[in-house]
C-alpha cells in the first residue's frame, strides 16, 4: 500500500521517538480530561483534539519565541533552518531532500546555495589538510636525458644504455 499523497515515512532518532511518546502520554491525559475530544492522531492538537488553525500554531509559535526572547521568524522557516543545519553537518543534499519531501536535490543546491558553498570552503580546507605538500628533494635529470628533448637524433638510444641510465636513477630520491 502507498502512503497518500504528500506523507513520507522518515527515519527519527532516538530522543525525538522518546519526546514524541511523553507527548502522546500527555496528549492521552488530556483527551481522557476533556468532554469533547475528537481524535484525529495528530502531533499537536488543539485543547480539543481538531487540528490546529495555521494561524493558532503561528501565533503560538511566536508566543513562544519571544518568551524566550528570540527573534521573530515566520513558522515556515524552521523548515529551511533545519536544511541548513542538515547541510553545514555534512549531510548529503541527497538525504536532506529526501527528509524535506523535495523531488530531487537539484532544489536543495539550489534553494540553499550559501549553506553549499559554506560546504565548499570547508571541503577547501579540508582538501588542504590532506594534500599537505611534502618537501622532497627532486631527481636531477641525468645529463643524457636533459639533452634528449633537444637533441632528437638521440631519442633511439640503445637497450643497453638506456638500462645503465635507469640504474643511475635508481639510486635518486623519487617525488611522492
Amino acid at each position: 500500500m502507498f502512503p497518500a499523497l504528500g506523507t513520507r515515512t522518515i527515519p527519527l532518532g532516538g530522543t525525538t521517538l522518546n519526546d514524541l511518546g511523553d507527548r502522546k502520554r500527555r496528549i492521552e491525559h488530556e483527551a481522557q480530561a476533556c468532554g469533547k475530544w475528537h481524535e484525529n492522531h495528530l502531533v499537536s492538537p488543539s485543547t480539543v483534539g481538531a487540528p490546529f488553525a495555521n494561524t493558532d500554531l503561528q501565533r503560538d509559535f511566536a508566543r513562544g519565541g519571544a518568551a524566550a526572547d528570540l527573534r521573530r521568524i515566520p513558522f515556515h522557516d524552521l523548515r529551511h533552518t533545519a536544511a541548513n543545519l542538515m547541510l553545514i553537518r555534512g549531510i548529503p543534499a541527497l538525504v536532506v531532500s529526501k527528509i524535506l519531501g523535495h523531488a530531487n536535490a537539484g532544489i536543495i543546491l539550489s534553494i540553499y546555495a550559501q549553506s553549499t558553498l559554506d560546504l565548499q570552503t570547508w571541503a577547501a580546507s579540508f582538501m588542504d589538510e590532506i594534500v599537505t605538500p611534502i618537501a622532497v628533494g627532486l631527481p636531477q635529470p641525468h645529463p643524457i636525458a636533459a639533452g634528449f628533448n633537444r637533441d632528437r637524433s638521440s631519442r633511439f638510444l640503445d637497450a643497453p644504455y638506456v638500462a645503465q641510465c635507469n640504474q643511475s636513477m635508481a639510486n635518486r630520491p623519487y617525488l611522492v
